[in-house]
């Protein structure tokens, strides 16, 4: 006799019906098993406890080892999140897309990482578009084993003019940024009108997670210091302590 048979519909159990048909039910389940020669394990998985892609990226990203072994590791696993995060647009609306990956300046004298073309028809994107001449994003990688310091803010700027690619650029690193990086990326927005983000692990992580949980990964560059050192939306500067 079955489990499922144990259960009399007329004893006046008002629970045996329920049960009757979910015994009978996982009688056919372990039958389909045999049949198929699969684990029942495998029928009963909803995917709950299976990894996503943002998952699997936040681990290959904490597996990296900072500094100059692994950089161009970085830089390819960065290619791919970066295209993951913001290339992904509907019709109703567009967003980043990518053009080319290390290109070169117009004087054919530095390297720039990845530049993205900006579609954003709303939300930050578009902000940048319309306030930072953003038609074109640079994104730099440094795969360093320190925060950012005033250098690397220098280098970036000298890729950005209004004719060029844009007043706007996001370096793309492991740490967050120095108090002399802050001081210079504060310089190049108010004396140059340029905007340059940086984005640690950290923010990366963050991206990744909100992009898992449905949400627009775009919010969290807003919440970075030195973006909120700037303030876009506010002509005042908010000072906030930076790396030291």
């Amino acid at each position: 006799m079955t489990p499922w048979q144990q259960f009399n519909p007329v004893s006046g159990d008002k629970n045996s019906i329920i049960g009757q048909a979910l015994f009978r039910q996982l009688e056919i389940l372990l039958l389909l098993t045999n049949l198929l020669q699969i684990p029942a394990t495998n029928l009963l998985d909803n995917d709950v406890n299976k990894a996503t892609i943002e998952d699997t990226f936040i681990q290959q990203l904490q597996e990296l080892k900072p500094g100059i072994e692994e950089w161009k590791q970085y830089e390819v696993l960065n290619y791919k999140i970066l295209n993951h995060l913001f290339t992904n647009y509907t019709e109703d609306e567009r967003s980043l897309e990518e053009v080319e990956s290390q290109s070169r300046t117009e004087d054919n004298a530095k390297i720039r990482d990845v530049i993205m073309d900006n579609f954003a028809t709303k939300g930050f994107w578009r902000h940048v578009g319309e306030k930072y001449h953003g038609d074109k994003i640079v994104f730099e990688f440094k795969n360093y084993n320190k925060p950012i310091a005033k250098s690397e803010v220098v280098q970036v700027a000298s890729y950005l003019s209004k004719k060029g690619c844009g007043l706007f650029a996001v370096i793309w690193s492991r740490k967050q940024v120095t108090t002399s990086a802050l001081t210079e990326i504060k310089h190049q927005w108010v004396y140059n009108d340029k905007m340059i983000i940086c984005i640690s692990d950290d923010d990366v992580s963050r991206m990744l997670l909100a992009k898992k949980d449905g949400k627009n990964p775009d919010y969290i560059i807003k919440k970075t210091k030195n973006y909120s050192y700037c303030i876009v939306y506010n002509p005042f500067p908010i000072i906030i302590k930076a790396a030291q």
